[in-house]
């Protein structure tokens, strides 16, 4: 673990701060800055400033790199064994796989995240607003306005900083912005309701414009205009259009400015306003070039049949013209459009499931972790016993595991745990889970063996430990364990705590007469 004390959080709180003010780039580079100088060891640190990373890259709109980032930031999380650190690293890792459309895995990560913080507070409502955005994603809305709801009200409950607050009210309306558009392409009439919507985006800008959100009270404007513009009053999207577009150039935003240059266009094109309509989307298209083809493609489509209305047959030639010549630029790179899908969703299916593999995994031993054990050894206990032996279950602990610590130090007994888990991994069967319980407590879940089997896999197990040459370790140092074992067979029932319990007992014996021995039978 990390023997640097961390930075206060208000030092790292300040870069998540200039994300949210808008300031991105400054908060990308000034984490880039502070990870090459962070030191190796410093693993709470560094996992901490890396998901900073991934936020900042996250709000860039590079979802695959915030992704890497996010997973790095999990393995060191884990070799830290900061447990509130790994939390937000699931977090960020459900946040990126979001933004890269893969939502089963998504909330495969959020989900575990979720396991996490079973008591409410900040973390946990943190993660149902996430929980709850990728619900909204995928239609799931009543669900998406329960789970955004609850967490909105949690956050409040438990005194959630400003930002928090505002990002919960904004994922919200944002739900419910998502839900009336599936209706309305369903052939519903939701002017109505997206007059009631703008409101309440009004009200949000009205409370989030003095906070200094930057971000959030420019995302506001936008959904202003946007709901203005489906509930049938093009003249008031214009104007928050214009409103919005204006802060875009300010902060030199340019591919926002474009995309709301195009809206505005649409807009005056509407009104009957064909020059300035023209004007403004000739703004935006200088601005995408060099930029997105589809969206340059996308401002032709809608300039071709203004230059029509005014009259202009040869720049209406011109930009049909264009638009086929980027359709067909388009139409060649679908091939390698389609080979870089690919890829990502190669690197994607790659890095959860080496997720996967860390989340079951206990750093220092390579053995399962608590959590691995506890799923496999329910259902040891609740599924089909496959043959008559049944299985049964395998309770290790190190003798005077306590003054290996003392005497030769932490360092040592972190050596002495990773061969044992080695030597654990060599001595179990395929089938067989070997796994960290606990400090020095160590498990093995046995399928279809008998009692005897039970019996003569746990003295292979001392017997490895016990014969093992320790003196590559440290000099002079030996090293026992002692073990208790228990089956299936020998209960009337196939019941968990049962058989935890008469295993326990039988370390416990074996503990209490001499160590270093295995106790199978009670006395």
């Amino acid at each position: 673990m990390s023997t640097v004390p961390l930075p206060p959080m208000s030092d790292l709180e300040a870069l998540r701060t200039a994300v949210e003010e808008g300031r991105i780039t400054d908060a990308e580079r000034e984490c880039r800055e502070r990870l090459a100088s962070a030191g190796v060891s410093e693993g709470a640190l560094r996992a901490r400033l890396l998901i900073l990373l991934a936020h900042a890259l996250n709000a860039q709109g590079k979802a695959m790199e915030s992704l890497r980032h996010a997973r790095e930031a999990l393995d060191l999380a884990r070799k830290a064994e900061a447990g509130d650190v790994e939390t937000d690293a699931l977090l960020m890792l459900g946040t990126a796989l979001q933004g890269l459309d893969a939502h089963a895995e998504a909330f495969e990560a959020l989900q575990e995240a979720e396991r996490r913080t079973e008591v409410d507070g900040l973390p946990r409502a943190r993660v149902l607003r996430r929980l709850g955005i990728g619900c909204s994603v995928v239609g799931r809305h009543a669900e998406a306005h329960e789970l955004l709801q609850r967490a909105a009200v949690m956050m409040a409950e438990h005194g959630a900083r400003p930002s928090d607050l505002w990002h919960a009210r904004f994922s919200v309306l944002n739900a419910r912005g998502r839900e009336l558009d599936g209706r309305t392409q369903r052939g519903e009439d939701c002017r109505p309701d997206y007059a009631v919507l703008r409101q309440q985006w009004q009200e949000f800008l009205d409370g989030v414009r003095p906070t200094g959100l930057n971000r959030l009270t420019q995302m506001g404007m936008g959904n202003i205009g946007i709901a203005a513009q489906r509930a049938g009053d093009i003249e008031g999207a214009l104007d928050w259009l214009k409103r919005a577009r204006d802060l875009h150039a300010e902060r030199g935003m340019r591919s926002h400015q474009a995309v709301t240059e195009n809206h505005i266009g649409d807009c005056l094109f509407r009104l009957g306003r064909v020059e300035e309509a023209i004007s403004a989307v000739e703004a935006g298209m200088a601005l995408l070039e060099g930029g997105s083809p589809r969206e340059l493609l996308e401002a032709l489509e809608a300039i071709a049949p203004m230059y029509e209305r005014a009259g202009d047959i040869a720049r209406a030639l011109d930009a049909y013209k264009r638009i086929r010549r980027i359709e067909k630029e388009l139409a060649d790179d679908d091939a390698r459009r389609i080979a870089d899908r690919r890829r990502q969703a190669q690197e994607i299916a790659a890095l959860i499931a080496d997720w996967s593999r860390v989340a079951d995994e206990d750093a220092l031993t390579g053995l399962a972790n608590r959590r691995a054990f506890d799923r496999m050894f329910q259902l040891l206990c609740t599924g089909p016993k496959g043959t008559q032996q049944g299985g049964g279950l395998i309770l290790a602990d190190l003798d005077l595991f306590k003054r290996v610590n003392d005497t030769y130090g932490h360092a040592v007994g972190d050596a002495v745990l990773s061969n044992v888990g080695r030597l654990m991994r060599h001595v179990a069967r395929k089938n067989d889970l070997a796994a960290r319980v606990g400090g020095e407590e160590l498990a093995i879940v046995v399928q279809d063996a008998s009692p005897d089997a039970l019996h003569d896999l746990a003295e292979r197990l001392r017997s490895a430990v016990a014969a093992h040459d320790w003196s590559k370790v440290a000099p002079d140092l030996a090293v026992t364990l002692s073990a208790g074992t228990a089956s299936l067979s020998e209960l009337a029932e196939p019941d968990a705590a049962a058989l935890y319990a008469l295993a326990d007992r039988r370390l416990y014996v074996a503990k209490h007469t001499g160590r270093n021995r295995v106790v199978s039978h009670d006395p």
